[in-house]
């Protein structure tokens, strides 16, 4: 069981506050029908038997920057109300009641409604099956390192057409948002929006959007991070240093070798060919053997033609 809040209305007679040569008398009643954009504000009044008009100002301070449509009462006493849209969600608006006639304008008291934070649509039954105007949004994918596509479902009531759209950002604020799509009266359809120029390896938050001509929609906020440009690390080369310890001759090899060397001084000859091959005059390998032979009979054969030219010239 559940109780609607207690509410009250005054009951006055067309006898009360008729004096000629006054302004009229208004009251300033509590809003209805307050939902996340749209209110209904009610107020009283009474003409004094003069002709006259009422309206509602209201805003989000007690300036009340904004009024409605003003409509003619009459002369006599009566209830009236006015539809206000296009409200911020869950944000307080203060509002009054006014009315005048040839005599004065008059004010109602300032009262102020808080709209509703969420999302509360009239369900509509179609073939048997209750549908409303639901934004869902999906997972982004084709992710690169600038783009990503958003992917949404949206359920639409089938009494009005709707727009949809995605809102996106770098943080959760959004402050961004693509280009309203209609999707008509279908009862169900997907929409999928391509997002270009993002920057690689950053998080964007984004969520589907959709609205009809009463209602609006906001869909779960998800996110996604782009990819990351593979980064190319390069090490530099560092030469190798390789380290050798000669270990110091026993001093009776050096006493022996000196020895050596007073005993005889002339050079070994067994020497000479490993001081030749260490500084590299004779051929290390077969090939150069055979290139080393060619050269010397080469060498032979031009001292012999040279020797017979200059033989046969004297």
């Amino acid at each position: 069981m559940a109780f609607s809040a207690v509410m009250f209305f005054p009951v006055r007679t067309d006898a009360e506050h008729t004096n000629d040569d006054e302004p009229p008398y208004v009251e300033t009643n509590d809003a209805t029908n307050i939902n996340t954009a749209s209110a209904t504000l009610n107020g009283f009044a009474n003409g004094q038997g003069l002709s006259t008009r009422v309206w509602f100002e209201y805003g989000l301070d007690r300036d009340m920057d904004n009024t409605t449509s003003r409509k003619s009462l009459g002369s006599g006493a009566s209830d009236f109300s006015a539809p206000i849209l296009k409200l911020k969600t869950n944000a307080v608006y203060y509002f009054r009641a006014v009315a005048r006639n040839n005599e004065g304008t008059a004010y109602g008291n300032t009262l102020s409604f808080r709209t509703s934070p969420y999302y509360q649509p009239s369900n509509v039954n179609y073939g048997g099956v209750t549908q409303v105007l639901t934004a869902i949004t999906e997972p982004a994918t084709q992710i690169s390192e600038y783009s990503a596509q958003l992917n949404s479902l949206t359920l639409t009531s089938m009494n009005s057409p709707a727009n949809v759209w995605f809102e996106w950002g770098t943080t959760a604020g959004l402050g961004n948002r693509t280009v309203a799509m209609p999707i008509g009266t279908y009862p169900s359809i997907r929409h999928v929006h391509g997002l270009t120029g993002l920057s690689p390896g950053v998080t964007y938050y984004f969520r589907a959007v959709a609205e009809d001509s009463s209602w609006r929609n906001n869909g779960s906020i998800l996110s996604f991070m782009t990819a990351r440009i593979p980064q190319v690390i390069n090490i530099p080369k560092t030469p190798a240093v390789i380290e050798k310890t000669v270990e110091p001759e026993p001093e009776e090899d050096i006493k022996e070798k000196e020895e050596d060397k007073k005993e005889d001084p002339t050079p070994s000859a067994s020497l000479l060919p490993a001081n030749v091959v260490e500084v590299g005059f004779l051929p290390q390998t077969l090939l150069e053997w055979i290139f080393l032979i060619v050269l010397i009979f080469i060498l032979i054969l031009s001292g012999k033609h040279a020797f017979r030219k200059s033989k046969q010239k004297n």
